[in-house]
């Protein structure tokens, strides 16, 4: 039947699209929150003019009583930048009067009615990149600025640490034009004219590429979003999709089933950080690099526009691109490495000698280059410590006892919380004993906290638990008997766990976080018919 004819008129795609950064210092609506640098945790002002992390409910009803929780609806502290004299800029509060962000002598953070630079406070030390991460300086000395016991804090820092993310208050306004999907939104997969256009996979296109949230070379870590970043690549890769529902659908499983296991009244703070985070994610993969990803994934898949109009079947295959590919947790069309191969990573030759090879992620935008943010999630280091995944990432083992002895997840409605997901011990005269098992996402360089609570709703035996982190016992004890606490339950908190400084017994690497083992043992001794014992909010966090 042959080629259908070349549509004439058909002009190259050509998005225009001009870089820019994710906040703009001194534009009137380049308003931000800050986030916390490790966690994303929300920085407020505080009644004593001093900010810090927004404030946890002091209880599941306070916090069901919240609910909904929508992120966008959550009152924050607006900040902004203003350019001082000396190249760097102030930050400060979109409050009447404002009010600016000050360091003090002993390195703690306050705010105070005006521009000031003494002794005693300087305010006029802020900078920010292009990727939204403030840095602080004065003179020639770079401060890291995080939290610390409750507190944001600036202290001495080697090199150029970036310190508190921003995530901007306004998204840009987009003008939207009627057209065929394929046409729509202000980053079409077709071009303009003629019309109607509608995106066609084309024979031999590769196929979908999924590849969690980064290119082999550069892995940004998971933050629970990975399945979600395969979802987004494939809608990138999907003809029909258009730039906007692909990145809609993104927000939507992150803000869903990746902050889901945060959704608790006493991870509240970390619960919004992670929903910031993946408004954060939204706004880099709806921005210019985002539109520039799109466009490399659509001349992958369907370079081909086909042309539907009453019985014409015509195509235009011009559809290329004359600017730099961009890569925003989503791979290159057809580099498998975006090290090994700058051709296939970059579409503009003066680009490759300013770029290419000599960005360490691989990762280019507008010819520079770009390293996606990497960091160590310092949440809680269970992936399930609530049991609310069921059993994933668990693995229980029955070493002694009865035939009938196991280890399920299930409803306990017997406690007072009544919670709808524990891990059971289900433990069978004589002697009854399991292990159960999991690994820990932690830090490097840092200690933890670690705690859990237990209750045996049955049973009369002498039954212990032993908690071993990376092999080595922390603690052991009783499990209480079933008259000691009734419906409620015992927690066992405080126990120490790591600094691990790298890969030893019991620990691995995993890119930026550490893979520590975590068991849990209980072992009764006696001839009671059965004990059955419940365990559930396991939580390893940061002791600081």
């Amino acid at each position: 039947m042959g080629s259908p004819p070349i549509v004439t008129g058909a002009e190259p795609m050509s998005p225009n699209l001009v870089p820019t950064c994710l906040i703009i210092p001194g534009q009137a609506d380049a308003t931000f929150n800050l986030l916390e640098p490790n966690d994303r945790v929300p920085i407020v002002k505080r009644a004593d003019g001093t900010l810090g992390p927004i404030k946890a409910p002091k209880s599941e009803a306070e916090y069901e009583a919240m609910k909904p929780i929508v992120v966008e609806d959550v009152k924050l502290t607006s900040f902004a930048f203003v350019s001082s004299g000396n190249g760097l800029f102030d930050i400060f509060t979109n409050d009447n009067p404002r009010q600016y962000v000050a360091k003090k002598p002993d390195d703690s953070v306050t705010l105070t009615d005006q521009v000031t630079n003494d002794d005693q406070l300087v305010t006029s030390i802020f900078d920010v990149t292009c990727e939204g991460r403030v840095t602080v300086r004065i003179g020639t000395q770079y401060y890291t600025w995080a939290l610390s016991n409750g507190n944001t804090v600036m202290a001495k820092a080697d090199g150029t640490p970036d310190t508190m993310w921003t995530l901007p208050t306004k998204a840009a306004a987009v003008q939207r034009r009627k057209r065929t999907k394929s046409q729509d939104s202000y980053v079409p997969r077709c071009p303009s004219y003629p019309r109607p256009l509608d995106a066609r996979v084309f024979d031999g296109a590769r196929g979908n590429n999924p590849n969690k949230c980064g290119s082999k070379s550069f892995k940004v870590p998971d933050l629970s979003f990975g399945s979600c970043c395969d979802q987004h690549d494939n809608d990138f890769d999907d003809c029909s999709m258009t730039f906007m529902e692909g990145n809609n659908r993104f927000l939507s499983c992150m803000s869903g089933s990746g902050c889901k296991h945060l959704d608790h009244w006493y991870s509240y703070p970390l619960y919004l950080g992670c929903l910031n985070t993946a408004l954060f994610y939204y706004s880099v993969v709806s921005s210019v690099a985002g539109q520039m990803a799109f466009y490399a994934f659509a001349q992958a898949r369907h370079p081909t526009a086909a042309w539907s109009k009453g019985s014409s079947n015509v195509s235009t295959s011009n559809l290329t691109m004359s600017t730099t590919v961009a890569l925003v947790d989503v791979p290159a069309p057809k580099a498998q490495d975006a090290k090994a191969d700058s051709a296939n990573v970059l579409r503009n030759s003066a680009a490759i000698v300013v770029c290419g090879r000599g960005s360490p992620s691989g990762y280019c935008v507008q010819g520079q280059p770009y390293t996606p943010p990497a960091f160590c999630s310092r949440g809680n280091a269970f992936r399930n410590g609530n049991f609310a995944n069921g059993g994933n990432d668990w693995s229980g083992q029955i070493v002694s006892g009865g035939g009938n002895s196991r280890f399920d997840v299930g409803f306990d409605g017997g406690a007072e919380d009544a919670d709808r997901s524990v891990g059971i011990f289900s433990l069978y005269a004589p002697n009854g004993g399991a292990n159960l098992k999991t690994s820990l996402k932690m830090c490097p360089k840092l200690a933890y906290k670690l705690g859990f609570q237990i209750r045996r709703p049955y049973g009369t035996d002498s039954c212990t638990y032993y908690v071993y982190v990376a092999g080595e016992l922390k603690n052991s004890g009783p499990v209480p008997q079933p008259t000691k606490v009734g419906a409620g339950w015992m927690w066992v908190s405080g126990l120490s766990a790591g600094p691990f400084y790298g890969e030893r017994q019991g620990v691995s690497v995993a890119g930026p976080e550490l893979s520590v083992d975590f068991q849990l043992d209980i072992r009764c001794s006696g001839n009671a018919p059965y004990n059955f014992i419940r365990v559930d909010q396991f939580s390893v966090n940061p002791a600081q």
